[in-house]
């Protein structure tokens, strides 16, 4: 697995959740950081501008504001369905930096 790879993982909040995208941020030897990916836009949202080839099915956006933590063995790690482009990488690194 790579930083900022994109894997298909359930995501619970609150009293349920849902099977979506999510954007790997962060790694340590048993647990992956990860952060959700929407197609809703807010202000804590980043847009991904190449999200077709990083992809995704539709225009899309991470949600920094959430970070999500998954165990090793809780999402595919073998198979990403993609990753952002080194344009989008470059700017969510400077939108963090915000």
């Amino acid at each position: 697995m790579r930083l900022f790879e994109i894997f298909i993982a359930y995501v619970e909040w609150g009293d349920g959740g849902k099977r979506r995208p999510v954007l790997t941020y962060l790694q340590s030897d048993c647990i992956i950081f990860a952060f959700s990916i929407t197609s809703k836009r807010r202000a804590e949202h980043f847009e991904i501008i190449d999200w077709a080839a990083a992809g995704l099915h539709k225009p899309s956006f991470v949600d920094i504001g959430s970070p999500v933590e998954f165990s090793m063995n809780s999402i595919n790690c073998k198979t990403p369905i993609g990753q952002l482009s080194l344009a989008d990488k470059l700017r969510l690194i400077q939108f963090l930096a915000k």
